[in-house]
C-alpha cells in the first residue's frame, strides 16, 4: 500500500465534505470513517487499473469489499461487515460527486418493471384524472400495489380475492422492513385500491375500512432543528435589528417632543 494514498485526502474530498456538511446528512465522526474507506477505494482502483468514477456503483462496491477482505487487508475480518461499512462510504461519495457535477454512473441499474395489468392501468388513470395525483405519487402507489400483488401471488391469490388475513399478514411483513410512516402510506394505498376495485365492480367485498395501519402520533418526529451556529447568527441579527429599531423609535420620539415644544412656543408668541 502507498503511504501517500492513506495520508492525503482524495481529490475533491474537501468539496465533498462541504456538501455533506451543508446537507447535514453525515455526522462529523462518520466523515472520518468515510474518508478512511474512500482512501482505500481510490488506492484499490489505482492498483487494479480501474476507473475511480466507473467503479462508483453497488456492484463496484461489492468488488472492492471482496478484494479488500481477500487481498487488501492484512487482518482477517467478516466480509458482510466490510461490505456494509464500505458500501455506505462509496455510495455517499458517489452521490456527493454527482451533486458537484461529476459524471458518475447510476448506483444501481434501472429496473425493468413488467407491464401493468389492466386493473393497474385503469387505477393509474383514475389517480391521474380523478384524484389529480402527480406522476411521482402515482409511481409510488403502483410500487406499493406491486408489492401487495407479489405477496398475494405467493399465497396463490389475486388482489381482488385477497382476504383480510392476507392483508394483515402483509402489513406485519412490511412493518418488519419499513418504518411506521412508510407502512401507513402503504396501507393507505391498499385501501384506495380496494375501494377502486369495489367501485368499478371488480370485487364484491370492500375490505378497505378493516385495514389497520400503524399509529403515527403528531409530533413524534419533529423537524430537524437548525445548527447552534445558525441559531446564534439569527439571534445576533435580531438583536442588531432591535437595537436599530429602538434607536429609530427614540429619534422619532425626540422629534415629536421637539415639534410639540416648538408648536407651543409659536402659540405663546402669537398671544
Amino acid at each position: 500500500m502507498s503511504i501517500k494514498a492513506w495520508r492525503l485526502d482524495p481529490q475533491r474530498f474537501s468539496d465533498v465534505r462541504r456538501v455533506w456538511q451543508r446537507n447535514r446528512c453525515v455526522e462529523p465522526s462518520t466523515i472520518g470513517v468515510y474518508r478512511y474507506w474512500i482512501c482505500r477505494f481510490v488506492d484499490y482502483c489505482r492498483s487494479q487499473g480501474l476507473g475511480e468514477h466507473q467503479e462508483l456503483t453497488c456492484e463496484g462496491a461489492k468488488r472492492f469489499a471482496t478484494w479488500w477482505r481477500s487481498q487488501g487487508s492484512p487482518r482477517p475480518g467478516r466480509l458482510r461487515a466490510t461490505l456494509q461499512s464500505s458500501r455506505s462510504a462509496v455510495r455517499a461519495w458517489s452521490f456527493a460527486l454527482g451533486v458537484l457535477g461529476v459524471k458518475v454512473p447510476p448506483w444501481k441499474p434501472p429496473v425493468i418493471r413488467p407491464p401493468l395489468s389492466a386493473a393497474m392501468t385503469v387505477f393509474a388513470a383514475y389517480l391521474k384524472e380523478v384524484r389529480g395525483n402527480p406522476p411521482c405519487t402515482i409511481h409510488k402507489k403502483l410500487a406499493h400495489m406491486a408489492m401487495f400483488a407479489a405477496y398475494c401471488q405467493m399465497r396463490r391469490r389475486t388482489v381482488a380475492r385477497a382476504r383480510l388475513q392476507d392483508i394483515d399478514d402483509f402489513v406485519v411483513v412490511c412493518r418488519k422492513r419499513y418504518a411506521r410512516t412508510t407502512v401507513s402510506d402503504i396501507c393507505s394505498t391498499v385501501r384506495g385500491f380496494l375501494r377502486f376495485l369495489c367501485a368499478t365492480g371488480r370485487s364484491r367485498h370492500d375490505l378497505s375500512s378493516s385495514i389497520i395501519a400503524p399509529i403515527i402520533r403528531v409530533g413524534e418526529r419533529p423537524h430537524r432543528s437548525l445548527p447552534w451556529k445558525d441559531v446564534q447568527r439569527i439571534f445576533a441579527r435580531s438583536r442588531s435589528l432591535e437595537a436599530n429599531w429602538t434607536s429609530r423609535l427614540r429619534d422619532f420620539a425626540d422629534d415629536e417632543c421637539l415639534r410639540t415644544w416648538l408648536g407651543r412656543g409659536d402659540r405663546t408668541h402669537a398671544r
